[in-house]
């Protein structure tokens, strides 16, 4: 794993797996950039956890067990982090930099659904809940490990989730569904739908920095969309590329204006023509 500086490009540091982790399905950093954590497909599923300052090898690690898609430190909590995944969310503390506790979410009926995204609320008001998004197309509140509602959102999987304050001090929550929407919600204790609207495809991952909300979306693109109270502003693709199997086609061709233009086809049944000195 490589850690890298956002603004150079420059590699902070590099860390390494144990033998036998063999690949990396998740990770994170924490609150004040202390630590990585990332989760394994090793036989045995384990989250392991990385000084950034610290050794190539990890200092501490949790056996989860189940498949794990996606990991979450706390914003308000330097050593805690919560897993999410098949039929599971495990809420994980470090207690020092040796060992790691870990608490399985309960629900009332004792059936967990797969979760496939998770985010921490930031209000220190609310700092023991968080949110996921499920595999039933909805979102999920825990609080200290238990489920405490759930809010249908979307036809399909709840993709992505990640929860952020806006400029005017709200708890904005944003939500990609498998129906290629984008949800956003407030957070006071609960749940309270804003607006949604239509993307290209299933946004898979999502974030929010300087009333900007940044979008990955499942046809290989990156959006982006100002945020607004009334939901005014459409997603406007910033990058894309093929995102399913080979590039077959490519051709360069002139315009009448003299651009050229790079034209390729792929497996994902798209044509793309790109300027070569703007892409």
């Amino acid at each position: 794993m490589y850690l890298w500086d956002a603004t150079t490009a420059a590699v902070i540091c590099q860390k390494t797996l144990p033998k036998g982790a063999r690949l990396v399905t998740a990770i994170g950093i924490s609150a004040t950039d202390k630590y990585i954590c990332a989760s394994d497909a090793a036989e045995k599923i384990t989250a392991h956890i990385f000084k950034i300052d610290g050794p190539s090898s990890p200092i501490a690690s949790i056996t989860i067990n189940m498949k794990i898609v996606h990991l979450a430190w706390s914003p308000n909590d330097e050593c805690a982090f919560a897993t999410a995944g098949k039929d599971h969310l495990a809420i994980c503390n470090l207690t020092d930099e040796t060992s790691v506790t870990k608490t399985m979410g309960k629900a009332k009926d004792g059936k967990i659904e797969s979760q496939c995204s998770a985010a921490w609320v930031n209000d220190p008001a609310h700092k023991d809940s968080i949110l996921t998004g499920a595999s039933d197309g909805k979102v999920y509140h825990w609080k200290n490990g238990s489920v405490v509602k759930a809010y249908d959102n979307s036809k399909g999987a709840v993709g992505s989730i990640c929860s952020r304050k806006s400029e005017d001090g709200k708890e904005i929550v944003c939500v990609g569904g498998k129906d290629k929407t984008l949800t956003i919600y407030h957070f006071d204790g609960a749940l309270k739908k804003m607006w949604s609207v239509e993307c290209d495809a299933e946004p898979r991952s999502v974030d929010y920095f300087n009333g900007q909300i940044l979008l990955g979306l499942k046809n290989g693109s990156i959006s982006e969309l100002k945020y607004t109270a009334d939901g005014s502003a459409k997603p406007k693709t910033v990058m894309t590329s093929h995102c399913d199997g080979e590039t077959w086609g490519l051709d360069l061709c002139m315009l009448e204006g003299g651009e050229m233009r790079m034209i390729t086809s792929g497996d994902d049944n798209r044509v793309l023509a790109y300027n070569p000195k703007t892409m």
